[in-house]
């Protein structure tokens, strides 16, 4: 609804967007891009995107969780026949077909080495879906988002790395 490259571009003229995501934020990333990214291009492209620790397949935790849980957010990250991540990666496959699409953006993505009260959120494979590049890091689902200081300067400039390098610098290895 809100895709008016004049709304994303009132403040500053922008020339290229790129995305930092954890968690349901890469979900909803996604969903920004199968919205409202034809109308943004090519006046504001999408540069790049790091997704942290995003369940792009859904999280066998959050099935597990919304069996004891009322949550709506809990049921759309299952990944049920009918759940909305499903939808959404059925969209997306759509739309950046890996066979014949290049992405128009670089996309990469970290994931959890440590777990978190024992389990791991989101798997590797479901934090990589969809990345051209990804990184485990020894982190647990909520650290990952959180350099503590500078001696944990790693992922922070593994994160700067990825906004920064060009989206077509190595276009044929963009196919996922």
């Amino acid at each position: 609804k809100h895709c008016s490259p004049r709304l994303w571009t009132r403040r500053k003229n922008y020339r290229s967007l790129s995305f930092v995501t954890h968690s349901m934020g890469g979900i909803i990333f996604r969903e920004f891009v199968l919205s409202c990214h034809d109308q943004l291009q090519p006046s504001v492209p999408i540069y790049s995107a790091v997704l942290l620790a995003s369940p792009n397949h859904g999280s066998a935790l959050a099935s597990v969780a919304s069996c004891f849980w009322k949550s709506n957010s809990l049921g759309d990250l299952s990944s049920g026949k009918d759940s909305y991540i499903n939808s959404l990666n059925e969209r997306w496959v759509a739309k950046f077909n890996p066979e014949t699409t290049l992405l128009p953006f670089l996309a990469s993505a970290g994931y959890e080495l440590h777990p978190t009260h024992t389990k791991i959120i989101v798997e590797n494979e479901a934090a990589t879906a969809y990345a051209s590049r990804s990184l485990g890091f020894p982190k647990n689902h909520k650290g990952i988002a959180k350099p503590m200081d500078k001696v944990d300067c790693g992922l922070y400039n593994w994160v700067k790395q990825n906004l920064l390098r060009h989206p077509h610098a190595h276009r044929r290895a963009l196919r996922w």
